[in-house]
């Protein structure tokens, strides 16, 4: 939190070259992170997983959230690139993420990228737009 009771904001940058005009972040409270026991993502997951499901594909894995591009700019694999250099090289044996369920390019390029769905509908809290969780081997 600042000063000011504002959670601050992490925007990682990622090492890919954007072209002229695109703008995308990584950026959120807390991811990309490891999932660990206790993390407000594990506990919300794990929940609705159930404990064999969890501790195979959640626990311990590279969970990211928010990547995102203006929808202008999505048609040229700029964020094909982004998650392929994002989920490069890193120790974890597992990636996961959630999406909106509604969000058919989003899960579109993960289902691209080897991630299947783990969960197919989740609501976070009631009158919420209901999530899909996914979940890939790492690495790609």
């Amino acid at each position: 939190m600042s000063g000011s009771g504002t959670p601050l904001i992490r925007a990682t940058p990622l090492p890919v070259p954007l072209r002229r005009g695109f703008v995308m972040w990584l950026a959120s409270p807390g991811f990309p992170t490891t999932d660990l026991r206790g993390t407000w993502w594990h506990e919300h997951f794990a929940s609705v997983l159930g404990l064999e499901a969890t501790a195979r594909y959640l626990t311990g894995s590279f969970a990211g959230t928010e990547l995102a591009d203006a929808p202008e700019r999505r048609p040229h694999g700029l964020a094909t690139r982004l998650m392929r250099e994002l989920l490069a090289g890193l120790p974890h044996a597992r990636a996961t993420l959630f999406t909106e369920r509604h969000n058919a390019a989003a899960r579109a390029l993960y289902e691209r990228l080897g991630f299947t769905y783990l969960v197919e509908s989740m609501v976070f809290t009631p009158g919420d737009v209901p999530y899909v969780i996914m979940g890939r081997p790492l690495p790609l």
